[in-house]
């Protein structure tokens, strides 16, 4: 009968710094309020299709990022994952 793997050390704290882990956080916050307060002025000077393009390209930022967080989070499972199978042989 195959036990629990203890081999596993404790996951790393996050280590963002300044930049990553509060000016841009707080960035695209500040940005996404200023986006959602302007949006009928932005439609009305730049027109229905120039502000879907704007609120697109706004939607691709964010995805950009959010699919970068996930990806190094699959990353460290998997390398977890792969490390702790090796004893289980």
């Amino acid at each position: 009968m195959r036990t629990a793997c203890h081999c596993i050390p404790p996951p790393p704290q996050a280590n963002l710094g300044t930049i990553l882990g509060v000016y841009l956080p707080t960035l695209q916050n500040i940005l996404g309020v200023i986006l959602f307060l302007r949006l009928p002025w932005i439609v009305g000077i730049a027109g229905v299709g120039m502000a879907f393009f704007i609120v697109f390209l706004c939607c691709l930022a964010v995805s950009t990022r959010t699919r970068m967080v996930f990806t190094s989070l699959w990353i460290a499972i998997t390398l977890r994952a792969s490390s702790c199978s090796q004893f289980l042989q």
